[in-house]
């Protein structure tokens, strides 16, 4: 059997490891490593398992923090493959190439079987036991001195509200959520402007969506779900424009209909040059206060120009493509939000979304989980700007963005 790559020693251990690999069969033999892998049928099988064939067990992906429902297919208790589940909201039955990737990750050899216990400033293997003794020595009350974290990646819904409670019963002083993406920023001004951090936006229904260098097709907040809601958007009669603006081609950029690239941290300037444009606009001329369209009015074709590099020419044409195409939708992405102004970039571009009167269109305020405790506040701009509460407006200086 030499011709095959398979030595007849190797061959014999196979075979004799019984059904479980023959079920490996179609996954090559690499799949087992002898000594570094050991595969093994269930003790006690579940009544409802059938040996030879799968069973399908409904799960959410966790490779990301989009959260989409997926379907995997286990066989004598080794998952085989995964898909999405159809019944999901997000997924919609689709998954991406990371969700397929979790198959291997969750059987790569280089991944951590025991826990990890750091001693001496080295981390080192340890056992489940020693473990969570360790950890009810830590949590019980009379250990609870100094500070205790829990450490995680970005959570929502119930994870977040029992990661809460675990900080609010003491037995941790501190939750910190670790996103090498964040979109802090983002949320904050959401939850000022609209009350919720993450309103939902609905690119399907939208005529135009003005992006500012938010990759929702790469690198987003949720691919798999905007994927769907995009093809939608293309497929509409009259069909979809998508207009990018970033300082660099992200993949959305690359599908845009007219990608325009402009100089990092200025895409505010932007967007308040396109509001100042399009408040001359009778039926916009109402949406925002005085105070802030005075703030407004700086922002000329001539300044825009200046400060982002973009063509001035440009602004008026893209005004008018808003107004031919309404309802529209404009998204802020991880670009305008990752420099000093990033709080002032972000407010500038959901202002458009007020200018446009796009809410209860293709913006909704929605949470996704009610009993996650989001605060519902007042409508406020720019870190104190209030509109329609008889606020005052904060100025947002041209200069500032040099």
């Amino acid at each position: 059997m030499s011709g095959s790559g398979v030595s007849r020693r190797d061959f014999l251990q196979i075979v004799g490891l019984g059904g479980t690999t023959i079920a490996l069969a179609g996954c090559g033999n690499t799949s087992i490593e002898s000594g570094k892998e050991l595969v093994e049928s269930y003790v006690v099988p579940e009544s409802f398992v059938v040996p030879g064939v799968g069973v399908y067990y409904a799960s959410t992906c966790t490779q990301c923090a989009s959260a989409c429902g997926i379907m995997g297919r286990v066989r004598e208790g080794r998952i085989l493959k995964l898909e999405g589940n159809p019944e999901s909201a997000i997924s919609g039955g689709k998954i991406c190439g990371l969700g397929q990737s979790a198959v291997q990750q969750h059987y790569s050899p280089d991944r951590l079987t025991t826990p990890m216990i750091r001693e001496n400033g080295v981390l080192v293997a340890s056992t489940w036991d020693k473990a969570m003794s360790l950890l009810d020595a830590t949590l019980a009350p009379a250990d609870r001195k100094g500070r205790r974290v829990c450490l995680t990646g970005p959570t929502s819904g119930h994870q977040q509200i029992l990661l809460r409670s675990l900080v609010e019963a003491g037995a941790a002083t501190d939750h910190i959520v670790y996103d090498a993406l964040s979109t802090a920023v983002e949320a904050s001004v959401h939850r000022k402007l609209f009350g919720v951090d993450e309103p939902v936006a609905l690119i399907e229904k939208a005529g135009l969506v003005l992006s500012f260098g938010n990759d929702f097709l790469g690198a987003g907040d949720s691919p798999v779900a905007a994927a769907r809601q995009y093809a939608r958007f293309r497929r509409a009669k009259p069909r979809g424009v998508l207009v990018q603006i970033e300082p660099k081609m992200t993949l959305t950029g690359a599908n845009a209909d007219r990608w325009v690239v402009i100089m990092p941290g200025t895409e505010g300037v932007f967007a308040l040059g396109l509001a100042r444009e399009l408040l001359q606009r009778k039926e916009y001329a109402g949406t925002l206060s005085p105070a802030l369209i005075a703030a407004i009015e700086p922002y000329d074709q001539a300044a825009v120009s200046r400060i982002t590099g973009v063509r001035g020419d440009l602004i008026p044409r893209l005004a008018a493509m808003l107004w031919e195409r309404a309802p529209s939708l404009v998204l802020a992405g991880r670009y305008p939000q990752g420099h000093a102004h990033g709080s002032r970039n972000t407010a500038a571009i959901a202002l458009l979304n007020v200018v446009l009167q796009n809410h209860g269109k293709t913006l909704l305020r929605a949470v996704a989980f009610p009993a996650d405790g989001t605060h519902c506040g007042r409508f406020q701009i720019a870190g104190g700007a209030q509109h329609g509460h008889g606020g005052r407006a904060v100025p947002l200086a041209a200069d500032s963005w040099h």
